[in-house]
C-alpha cells in the first residue's frame, strides 16, 4: 500500500501569508509520522520516502500541477526472519 502525502501552498496562502509553505510542510511531517505510528501498531513496516521525482510522481498518481508531492509512504508487511 501506497499514500502520498501533497499540499497546496497557495491555498493555505490566504490563511497564513508568507508561512504558508512552511505549515504545510509541517503538517505533512505530522502526517506521516501519525501512519508511521498507525503501521506500528498494526504489526506493519513503514518507510517515507522524501527524495523523488515530482513529476513523475504527480504523472503517476494522476496529481493536478497545482499539487505538490512532500513524501511518498510505502506501508506493508515487515520481511520475514528466517
Amino acid at each position: 500500500m501506497q499514500h502520498n502525502c501533497c499540499g497546496l501552498t497557495e491555498k493555505n496562502a490566504a490563511r497564513y501569508g508568507g508561512k504558508a509553505q512552511k505549515i504545510m510542510l509541517l503538517d505533512a511531517g505530522r502526517i506521516v509520522q501519525n501512519i508511521h505510528l498507525q503501521a506500528l501498531s498494526l504489526e506493519l513496516a513503514s518507510l517515507a520516502i522524501a527524495d523523488f521525482n515530482t513529476n513523475k510522481l504527480r504523472k503517476i498518481c494522476r496529481l493536478p500541477q497545482d499539487m505538490e508531492p512532500i513524501y511518498l509512504i510505502c506501508v506493508g508487511y515487515p520481511p520475514q526472519e528466517p
